[in-house]
């Protein structure tokens, strides 16, 4: 798949794409959020979000974890 594909692929399906990238790093910010009062609660509601957000914070974390 190349850049135009990419760009205007759904975001659902670039998340799952990328899930191999994604997914060991959702699996440390699914504990970090878990050890915390409340982190059921906000746990849900990041799964609730749409795909588009949920790559942009991933991409933010990962930015800011160096990866």
């Amino acid at each position: 798949m190349n850049a135009y594909h990419l760009n205007n692929a759904p975001a659902d399906t670039v998340y799952k794409m990328f899930a191999f990238q994604y997914g060991p790093l959702e699996k440390r910010i699914k504990a970090a959020i878990l050890s915390r009062p409340g982190g059921e609660k906000a746990w849900k509601q990041y799964q609730a979000l749409p795909a588009i957000k949920k790559i942009a914070i991933l991409d933010r974390v990962a930015a800011q974890l160096g990866l």
